[in-house]
């Protein structure tokens, strides 16, 4: 245990299992080549969660619990700490990661990188399509739920969180998001679109609560100081037969704001820059060598 740096992992793994993280952890720690960031990344997903897949004692979720929450979640279930092996673990995932079918042509097309929604590394107008996720103000505290995460990544926290726009100020939120937007419209071709995915978020007021229709706040922002034209927001209730479009101009700006009882769901805000061409009920040939597998 001579690498140990915090003693808060010993709830989630047997000594075993914890050795082997912490030599590997050690031997990646300034390796950024491909493949060395690769393995950061399979690790990443296999480090804790509820199933035997993962190297930590099963957790609720995939989340970074407290080290008190999980202590007291594994005595109410009479969990024992695994001892398991990194290796077939992380081939495990890293098959599962293969497993659907990538065409020849995306490994000559991508690039990965990582930056500010405000200062996007590509040239003006070369995106067809940008899908995204907002932040949903300060619903998730983002560097908390990932604590084991960025200590496998050698990220502090407090760096992670000063890089992050997290925030209830809805005054705040809208700036930021009016930024983002601007940026995304900068880069997107024209006749292109793009699509943001974003929850409602259920503010607790000191005398009552609050529903924010996020999907509608971010619309506004584009209609109001963009050149976007917002197209629609698709309710997404996650029950596909009950999922609805529902054209922009009828929601009227309508956050909901006082409707304490209703269920908070996601939404996806669809923009258009220029004219693309746009359709509810796409046609898509599912014979084509594209979408086979091999």
């Amino acid at each position: 245990m001579r690498l140990l740096d915090n003693d808060d992992l010993q709830v989630f793994y047997s000594d075993y299992t914890l050795d082997q993280i912490l030599r590997l952890r050690e031997v990646l720690y300034d390796d950024d080549s491909p493949k060395a960031m690769y393995l950061k990344a399979v690790m990443c997903g296999i480090l804790h969660g509820p199933s035997q897949m993962f190297l930590s004692l099963q957790t609720k979720d995939t989340y970074s619990g407290t080290a008190n929450y999980v202590r007291e979640y594994a005595e109410e279930h009479d969990l024992e700490l695994p001892e398991r092996d990194i290796r077939p673990k992380a081939i495990q995932k890293h098959e599962l990661a293969q497993e659907d079918f990538i065409p020849p042509w995306v490994n000559s097309q991508t690039k990965i990188t990582q930056s500010n929604a405000t200062d996007l590394p590509f040239e003006s107008e070369t995106a067809d399509l940008i899908v995204t996720s907002p932040p949903y103000m300060q619903t998730l505290n983002y560097d908390w739920n990932n604590w084991i995460r960025l200590w496998w990544l050698n990220t502090p926290r407090e760096d992670e969180r000063d890089n992050l726009v997290s925030t209830q100020d809805t005054d705040k939120y809208r700036e930021f998001m009016r930024e983002c937007l601007w940026e995304m419209y900068n880069v997107l071709a024209p006749d292109s679109v793009a699509v943001l995915i974003v929850g409602d978020v259920r503010k607790h007021l000191s005398n009552r609560k609050q529903i924010l229709n996020t999907a509608a706040i971010i619309a506004e922002e584009a209609q109001q100081y963009t050149d976007f034209d917002v197209h629609g927001i698709i309710d997404d209730a996650y029950d596909v037969d009950n999922r609805s479009y529902v054209v922009f101009n009828r929601l009227k700006y309508d956050h909901d704001e006082d409707d304490e009882e209703r269920e908070t769901i996601d939404r996806c805000l669809i923009l258009k820059k220029g004219s693309p061409e746009m359709s509810t009920e796409p046609e898509i040939d599912w014979e084509k060598e594209l979408y086979k597998s091999a």
